[in-house]
């Protein structure tokens, strides 16, 4: 056994020793006082009756017995107090150090203080928090942590308008992030900038858990690393508002994957470095009425068995295809359009399927609507002009 730990054992057991010493020695002083005044009695009377002299003889035998008890007990704590001292004065530690290390180990698991400190409270009707800078958003999801927010009841966060400047990732993990809400201005969104540096995610929803709601921010990356910008991923769900703008970031504008599930209906993602939205490994992507313009890559891709529902959406002028499904993927955009793209507007490909009837795909690069590879494209009642090969 380790110097230290064998030197709080000892200390422990001394304790615990002494409290046997003197919770023995109260009992024998307890019975001498009885003893005491048994005999009293028989003195006064003259003579002991047999149940007086019964009491007297086991009272008489109970005490010599805890007398001996304690005896054993004093040289038990004589013998630990010598082992004691022979580890002090060895200088593995001092006194002071022994005592608090008791103290530390004895003093429970948690104290009344600390658990009406930490544990959480309940928050059963909706609750509205004002924040206006970056610290403050920080401060305010720190303080949720210990919340629990029942169904029936909300928490908003509602953003003013302004420039957040973030040094990190904005990470969201709670146990009722389903109920909570990041609001900014659903007017004009542009007012409320979420920035982020180099190399920085900005808003992420990660292994399980959920946000209910964001809606009325711009989230602004800097897109010299292929980072992206808003991530549900491991299972994760989030939800998007038609009032967001994701941009500027070096990968994938708004990303949902590895079994995830992202809605952004409505929002809009725009001059990414690689795809405006996009969803792969087994997850779900809604992205109806959104806009993804100016990306590098793809506006909107489902990839790796995952499904995208994309109706009304608008994909025009980016990098290569508007609009693709590759790899098992499943894309439903009825009535969306994808022109002036710098590949297809639509595209298939990889045991793939896109169902996209009263749509069109004009002035794009190379096909309006493309499908190969043992894939799918039902395109009815279409349109696809001027673009760079067939329509």
């Amino acid at each position: 056994m380790r110097p230290l730990l064998a030197l709080v054992l000892l200390a422990a057991c001394n304790q615990g020793v002494q409290a046997d010493v003197d919770a023995t020695t109260a009992d024998v002083t307890s019975i001498a006082a009885e003893l005491a005044a048994l005999t009293a009695l028989v003195e006064a009377n003259g003579t002991a009756s047999s149940t007086n002299a019964a009491a007297i003889t086991s009272l008489q035998t109970e005490t010599d017995n805890l007398r001996a008890d304690v005896a054993a007990l004093q040289s038990a704590l004589t013998d630990a107090e010598a082992e004691l001292a022979v580890l002090s004065d060895a200088g593995f530690v001092d006194d002071a150090w022994v005592t608090s290390q008791i103290a530390s180990a004895t003093s429970g698991l948690a104290s009344e203080e600390w658990v009406s400190g930490n544990a959480p409270t309940m928050v059963t009707e909706d609750v509205t928090i004002d924040v206006s800078d970056a610290a403050g958003v920080l401060d305010a999801l720190t303080m949720l942590n210990h919340q629990r927010v029942l169904p029936g009841a909300t928490v908003t966060l509602a953003v003013a308008d302004g420039t957040y400047d973030f040094e990190d990732t904005l990470d969201i993990s709670h146990v009722d992030g389903q109920r909570l809400r990041i609001v900014g201005n659903e007017t004009t969104p542009a007012s409320v900038l979420f920035r982020f540096p180099e190399g920085v995610t900005g808003l992420r929803v990660d292994d399980g858990d959920a946000l209910g709601w964001v809606d009325g921010i711009t989230f602004d990356g800097d897109d010299s690393q292929p980072i992206a910008g808003v991530v549900a991923v491991r299972g994760a769900t989030l939800r998007l508002g038609p009032n967001v703008v994701v941009q500027g970031f070096g990968g994938h504008g708004v990303l949902s994957a590895r079994n995830s599930t992202v809605s952004a209906e409505g929002s809009t993602s725009q001059n990414n470095g690689r795809r405006g939205f996009f969803a792969f490994g087994g997850s779900h992507l809604r992205v109806e009425d959104v806009t993804a313009t100016q990306n590098g890559e793809e506006g909107i891709r489902a990839s790796l068995a995952s499904g995208v529902e994309a109706d009304g959406a608008v994909a025009n002028n980016n990098g290569e295809n508007g609009i693709e499904a590759n790899t098992g993927g499943s894309m439903w955009a009825d009535g969306a359009v994808a022109n002036d793209n710098g590949d297809s507007g639509f595209k298939t490909w990889g045991n793939s399927v896109i169902w996209a009837p009263d749509g069109e795909a004009n002035g794009n690069g190379q096909h309006g609507y493309a499908g190969h590879g043992l894939s799918m494209m039902s395109a009815d009642d279409t349109e696809a002009v001027g673009n760079g090969r067939a329509g």
